[in-house]
């Protein structure tokens, strides 16, 4: 039997700032779900690796958090092959970013999901989107704004299977996603993105795209997780957003044409 209910990974970088959220919202769950976290640092200069160190002391009893620290920089996909070579003993496993939180109730309700629905691989809640320069909130995003269908924004978020919605557009956030964690590993196949140049540039959306060929992932319609947007980030270059953009559509080719992704 498993350990923990839930295995946590999460990348830091630069997140300084963020940590203290980042770790109360961990704190507010159910304690009668066992946590394994790993945190990897990134080696970021602003001094993360110490605070997420004093951080992990004050963390109740039923989490477990290991700091994983990398001595130079090494970049993101790097880092995330580094930290899923670690032991994952958590009968469900999620991607955790170091500037993103939990809610109260978002572990005790998508392990619940999936405890009770056999048939379901993953899980994922709504949120609320936090736009840091603005310092303004969206809440319940997928249900305020909605989901871009190709023809326009729909409130009504698909379960089940959701593969060809899922096509036009990603509507599921990696701080709100809860799976299984055989087909985690199964899926997040990180063998894609050893060496550079890299096939996709992000992991999250072919992550998805390749659960819901095969499997049911659900959804719980309460904002359960916080996702913090950085409007100056790396996106805002118009370089890289072009980048993002085609990785999109060369994501949706291979995946239309049956190629795990």
């Amino acid at each position: 039997m498993p350990t923990y209910d839930v295995t946590i990974l999460t990348l830091v970088y630069n997140h300084k700032a963020y940590l203290p959220q980042l770790f109360a919202g961990m704190a507010v769950q159910d304690p009668s779900i066992r946590v394994q976290w790993y945190l990897i640092d990134d080696a970021s200069p602003d001094g993360s690796a110490s605070v997420v160190r004093a951080l992990i002391d004050t963390l109740p009893a039923h989490i477990h958090a290991t700091l994983i620290e990398n001595p130079k920089n090494i970049g993101a996909i790097a880092s995330s092959i580094r930290i899923l070579s670690q032991p994952i003993s958590g009968r469900y496993c999620m991607l955790l970013e170091g500037d993103d939180y939990f809610k109260a109730g978002f572990l005790q309700k998508t392990v619940q999901f999936l405890d009770t629905h056999l048939d379901y691989a993953s899980v994922h809640t709504d949120i609320d989107h936090y736009i840091a320069q603005d310092d303004r909130f969206i809440f319940d995003y997928w249900r305020t704004i909605g989901r871009n269908t190709g023809r326009g924004y729909s409130i009504e978020i698909p379960e089940g299977d959701i593969f060809a919605e899922l096509l036009q557009h990603n509507f599921i956030q990696t701080c709100a996603f809860l799976t299984r964690t055989e087909i985690h590993k199964h899926y997040l196949d990180l063998q894609t993105y050893a060496e550079p140049p890299y096939e996709y540039h992000f992991m999250d959306y072919p992550l998805y795209l390749n659960i819901a060929r095969t499997y049911k992932i659900g959804f719980i319609p309460e904002s359960l997780a916080v996702y913090r947007i950085n409007l100056q980030g790396m996106n805002s270059n118009p370089a890289n957003r072009a980048r993002m953009h085609y990785t999109t559509l060369r994501m949706v080719y291979d995946a239309t044409n049956g190629q795990h992704i």
